[in-house]
């Protein structure tokens, strides 16, 4: 038996048990990341590698037996490289933007934030209550962009919502009994919110609340224009 026969279909097993546990990396990192995943182009791709020994390795008994000979040497040296590019693929090649936006209701108003700010807590259908996004602390940049301490910020459908606390006052307070910052406040109808470690408490409140929400603002659909041109 030649050696390339042996080599490939040790290659195959190989390729199988990393394209599984690939798999199975990836589900994880689903959970815990989604909007990073629902970002990725190519994800779908990444997820499915062991798709790829797994096509070869059928392709090749196939063509053992309709052909009822032994294949090519050349054939199976080609179907151990395209293996090995399916196994590194994962993780060789870097995510590509799909420029994936995540819409989430308050109340009747849709708000589609991109992926990148980790939006999360929110409801995909109308009658939400809030969502809530991470950004960085300096400059309000998404939480995929720049990985590290963050501050919360938030959109809410009554001032009570946030944390059961009645937030008509545009006010931040250094530090709130769990040693944060927290500010709450109203404008044109909407209600915001941020959050975060007592040294990331802004040094100028009320600039700070008008960027946030700012911000925030954008990411309502265009559905909602009129509803705040109104307020």
């Amino acid at each position: 038996m030649r050696w390339q026969v042996v080599l490939f279909w040790v290659c195959v097993a190989a390729a199988l048990a990393c394209g599984a546990w690939v798999h199975v990396m990836f589900r994880v990192s689903e959970t815990y990341h989604p909007m990073a995943a629902h970002g990725d182009l190519l994800h779908p791709l990444r997820l499915w590698s062991a798709a790829v020994p797994l096509a070869i390795a059928f392709a090749s008994i196939a063509a053992l037996v309709f052909w009822r000979r032994p294949l090519p040497s050349r054939l199976y040296v080609l179907g151990m490289w395209v293996m090995g590019i399916g196994v590194a693929f994962p993780y060789v090649v870097p995510p590509i933007d799909n420029g994936y936006k995540q819409v989430y209701w308050i109340g009747d108003k849709s708000y589609a934030i991109p992926w990148i700010y980790g939006p999360y807590n929110g409801q995909e259908t109308p009658g939400g209550e809030y969502f809530l996004i991470r950004v960085s602390p300096h400059d309000l940049a998404p939480q995929y962009e720049r990985p590290g301490h963050t501050i919360i910020l938030g959109v809410y459908s009554t001032p009570q919502i946030h944390r059961g606390r009645n937030s008509l006052a545009e006010t931040c307070t250094v530090p709130t009994p769990h040693g944060r910052f927290e500010c709450r406040w109203t404008r044109n109808g909407v209600s915001y919110g941020a959050s975060g470690e007592r040294r990331h408490a802004p040094n100028d409140p009320k600039t700070f609340m008008a960027a946030v929400a700012d911000m925030l603002d954008s990411f309502a659909t265009d559905q909602n224009e009129g509803a705040f041109r109104s307020n």
